[in-house]
């Protein structure tokens, strides 16, 4: 896997987890 597909991938956990943190 290449660094940055990595990236985004990781990117869109973090976006994921921080919207199901919001209310």
């Amino acid at each position: 896997m290449s660094p940055s597909r990595r990236g985004v991938l990781q990117t869109g956990a973090v976006i994921a987890v921080a919207g199901a943190a919001a209310p």
